[in-house]
């Protein structure tokens, strides 16, 4: 069984969502693992494309066992055998939408965490979204990325992005829109801290001059 959790992690504030291993009941029930019977590895794959994690998982209509090995802080392995009640809800056309309940707080949850010693809910993980503490440029900067990955053109700024053969004339005027006003931004944002950035040299090299010498030598008066 694979080992989660070898990060070390600070108890007091876990980090964001897309750094640790996460459960998708989506992701489960497409591949059959909520259906009797079921057993086998479920894994995550890095950068590269290879599997680096993964863990055991029995599978079932109600319930799925989950078996690891986790550990915390460069600390011994600690095997661990967690069971995950699922429950589903009807769709308005049809079929339905499974759910994890958090075995901390009982909610219903798409994706459990695999943050702590069990997988649990992304409020009960500590867990936030990355673009939480993103700053307005960096979260412009991805949004104008995001748009220009749709248009088919460069990731850089200002670089010309035009109209896909396949997209509608509206639809490019909105997108090359917000396109614009997204970069503008990011622009703005970075100008802005780079202002603050000369300020504070400006205001520390002064005060550097005010400062008389150590080696200076003061004139006595007698």
């Amino acid at each position: 069984m694979g080992g989660l959790g070898s990060g070390g992690h600070n108890r007091r504030h876990r980090g964001a969502v897309e750094a640790h291993r996460r459960l998708s009941a989506n992701s489960m029930a497409k591949h059959g693992v909520f259906s009797e019977g079921w057993s086998g590895r479920w894994g995550w794959t890095g950068g590269d494309g290879e599997t680096n994690s993964w863990i055991w998982v029995v599978g079932g209509r109600d319930e799925i066992r989950l078996d690891f090995r986790f550990r915390e802080s460069g600390g011994d392995w600690q095997p661990v055998d967690q069971t995950v009640t699922l429950t589903r809800v009807p769709k308005p056309f049809g079929n339905d939408q499974p759910y994890f309940f958090c075995p901390r707080c009982g909610c219903r949850a798409l994706h459990l965490y695999g943050a702590q010693q069990r997988f649990l809910c992304r409020k009960c993980s500590g867990l936030v979204h990355a673009s939480t503490r993103e700053r307005q440029s960096d979260r412009a900067t991805r949004q104008a990325h995001k748009i220009r990955r749709r248009l088919g053109a460069e990731l850089g700024i200002d670089d010309p992005a035009f109209r896909p053969k396949h997209m509608r004339q509206t639809t490019y005027e909105k997108l090359h829109t917000r396109l614009e006003q997204k970069e503008a931004e990011s622009w703005d944002d970075m100008l802005l801290l780079l202002q603050r950035l000369q300020t504070s040299a400006g205001r520390t090299s002064t005060r550097r001059s005010r400062t008389p010498s150590p080696c200076r030598r003061r004139s006595a008066f007698w």
